[in-house]
């Protein structure tokens, strides 16, 4: 899973895991800064515009903090205009066939002319 960096406002920045020892964010992919630790009982915020077309809202990040400083939380606010919780934009179908590996079947075919 990946979050939105409070850091530098990236989309899908920060890689995080969920396990028996709770939620453990590495360090941002863009900026490099951390968010494990901070201020005892804060809050850092990661916001990106919304990917929806035309719509001028935002899709955030909380990280939120216990009284050591470290991450006990991290919730997702979806778009208060239109409801989307995604950073970024959804590919078209056709952008899928652009990058869609080749059936090799098909290569077979087109190889044995006669």
């Amino acid at each position: 899973m990946a979050a939105i960096c409070p850091n530098c406002h990236q989309p899908e920045a920060v890689a995080y895991v969920i396990n028996e020892d709770g939620l453990y964010p590495f360090t941002c992919m863009e900026c490099d800064a951390s968010v494990i630790r901070s201020t005892p009982r804060g809050t850092l915020i990661g916001s990106v515009p919304c990917p929806t077309g035309g719509c001028t809202g935002s899709v955030r990040d909380a990280y939120v903090y216990d009284s050591t400083g470290r991450l006990t939380q991290l919730n997702r606010h979806r778009c208060l205009l239109c409801g989307t919780d995604q950073t970024r934009k959804a590919p078209h179908a056709a952008d899928h066939r652009e990058h869609a590996v080749p059936d090799p079947r098909m290569l077979r075919i087109a190889g044995r002319r006669v």
